[in-house]
């Protein structure tokens, strides 16, 4: 399974989400990859 999930700023992260994260993975190896989103707006 594959899930992107996007966020204004990393300040939005909780402990929710790690719970769902850990909901839909369960017991399953996981790979979190974080990266800054690129402004599309800027020229």
């Amino acid at each position: 399974m594959y899930t992107t999930y996007h966020f204004n700023s990393a300040v939005e992260i909780n402990a929710d989400l790690l719970k769902s994260i850990k909901a839909a993975f369960k017991g399953k190896p996981i790979v979190i990859t974080v990266e800054e989103e690129k402004d599309e707006t800027a020229f």
